[in-house]
């Protein structure tokens, strides 16, 4: 019984290493999804950004084509 007990105890003692080495890495974890957080809303800016300039976009294109329609080309062949 005092065998078993010793080996209860290890164990106990290996679970308690392990639960403060998950401890002692969780503020590495909050600083790598605040990190990702941060990318995240660089990229929803960014795309925030991409959509306000899509009807310039749009007119730029616009104006491309009527002067496209304006332009005397020459027949082919």
């Amino acid at each position: 019984m005092a065998v078993g007990l010793r080996d209860m105890a290890v164990g106990l003692r290996d679970v308690a290493v392990s639960l403060r080495d998950v401890a002692l890495g969780l503020p590495d974890v909050a600083v790598s999804l605040r990190d990702d957080a941060l990318g995240l809303r660089d990229v929803a800016l960014g795309l925030r950004d991409v959509a306000v300039g899509l009807p310039d976009v749009a007119v730029s294109l616009r104006d491309v084509e009527v002067l496209l329609r304006e332009v005397d080309l020459p027949p082919s062949g």
